[in-house]
C-alpha cells in the first residue's frame, strides 16, 4: 500500500506503474503489483493536475497504470482538482493492462480539463462511490476493451460471447454525475474498441451516457455491450433536444425508453417501446427490455426525471 498524506499537492509528470509491450502472441504487461494506492480521503488528499501535454499521449495522464491479471489494483480517497494549464486530452487516471480486480473508489473527479477516467485493455473492476464534477465538454469516464483475448481493435470482444450479467464487465456504480457548467449534455461515459461495461445505482445530473461504433472511430471497433439499470436521471434544466443516451453504433439496443417532452431517453427510438410505469410526478421507469439480437444489447431499467414536465 502507497499512502499519499492529506494535503494539496500539484501534479506535473504522470506517476507510471507498469509497462507493456506488443509482440505477435498480443501485449504483454510487466512490473505491476498488487498495490492500493490510498490518499486521506476525499477533498483531505487533493492532487492537482498539471500535466502538459505529451505529443505522442503517451505520458499526459496524472496516473498511467498497467494492470495484471492475478494483481489487484485499487486507488481510493483522494480528489482529483482541474489546474489552471493545458493538459492532454485523454484523461487524469489511465488504468491499462489484463487487471482482473481492479477497483476506483471514494475518489472526486473534480472540474478537471480532460475526461477523469481512461479504462482499456482487457480489464474487469468497479468504480464505485465516486464523484464526478464536470464543468466542461468531457467526458467523465472512458471505456474500451481493445486488447481482449489478445487482439486488436476490440476484435477480441466482439468476437467472444455476450457476457451479461458476470464478472466480464467494467461496473459503473454508486456513483454521483453531475454537470455543473454549461455542458448540460456531456457524458458519463462513453465507449468503442469493444468496450463491456454495467451503469447502475446511479445518480445522473445534467449529463448523458453515450458510446460510438466505427462511425465515429474507423478501424477501432465499436462497444459492444451495456447494462444500464437502477439509476437517476435527473435535469433540472429542460434541453428539448438532448438524449440521456446517445447510442451510435456497437451493440443494438434491446428497448428504449418512450420520450420525455420531447427528448427521448435514446438516440435511436424504435416503433414500439417496452411497457412503462409511473414512478412519482415526472418519471418514468421501463419495466423490462430484452435484447433485439442474440449476441449484443443492453439490459435498461432507471427512473428518468425532468423537473417541471408531466
Amino acid at each position: 500500500m502507497v499512502l499519499i498524506p492529506a494535503g494539496t499537492y500539484t501534479w506535473t509528470r504522470a506517476v507510471k506503474l507498469g509497462t507493456v509491450s506488443w509482440g505477435k502472441a498480443g501485449p504483454t504487461t510487466t512490473g505491476q503489483k498488487h498495490l492500493t494506492l490510498q490518499g486521506a480521503g476525499i477533498d483531505r488528499t487533493i492532487l492537482v493536475d498539471e500535466v502538459p501535454p505529451d505529443p505522442r499521449g503517451q505520458s499526459d495522464s496524472m496516473f498511467i497504470i498497467h494492470t495484471l491479471e492475478g494483481k489487484p489494483f485499487r486507488i481510493t480517497g483522494m480528489t482529483l482538482r482541474g489546474g489552471t494549464g493545458e493538459v492532454g486530452e485523454l484523461c487524469a487516471l489511465r488504468v491499462l493492462g489484463t487487471g482482473k480486480q481492479v477497483r476506483t473508489d471514494h475518489v472526486k473527479f473534480h472540474h478537471l480539463k480532460t475526461r477523469g477516467l481512461y479504462v482499456n485493455g482487457e480489464v474487469f473492476g468497479v468504480i464505485d462511490h465516486c464523484e464526478f464534477l464536470i464543468n466542461a465538454w468531457k467526458q467523465a469516464i472512458w471505456i474500451g476493451h481493445s486488447s481482449w483475448g489478445g487482439h486488436d481493435y476490440g476484435d477480441g470482444s466482439w468476437a467472444s460471447p455476450l457476457s451479461l450479467g458476470t464478472e466480464k464487465a467494467v461496473y459503473i456504480e454508486d456513483n454521483v454525475f453531475r454537470s455543473e457548467g454549461p455542458a448540460t449534455a456531456a457524458a458519463t461515459v462513453d465507449s468503442w474498441m469493444g468496450g463491456r461495461w454495467v451503469f447502475r445505482h446511479n445518480r445522473v445530473e445534467n449529463m448523458t451516457i453515450g458510446n460510438h461504433g466505427t462511425e465515429s472511430s474507423g478501424r477501432w471497433r465499436g462497444c459492444f455491450s451495456m447494462e444500464i439499470y437502477d439509476n437517476v436521471f435527473h435535469r433540472p434544466v429542460c434541453v428539448e433536444h438532448r438524449r440521456w443516451i446517445q447510442d451510435h453504433e456497437g451493440p443494438g439496443l434491446p428497448g428504449r425508453h418512450r420520450p420525455i417532452d420531447g427528448a427521448p431517453a435514446f438516440g435511436r427510438q424504435p416503433a414500439a417501446s417496452p411497457p412503462m410505469a409511473r414512478a412519482g410526478a415526472g418519471a418514468l421507469v421501463c419495466v423490462e427490455q430484452h435484447p433485439e439480437r442474440e449476441d449484443a444489447g443492453i439490459r435498461s431499467r432507471s427512473i428518468l426525471i425532468q423537473e417541471g414536465r408531466e
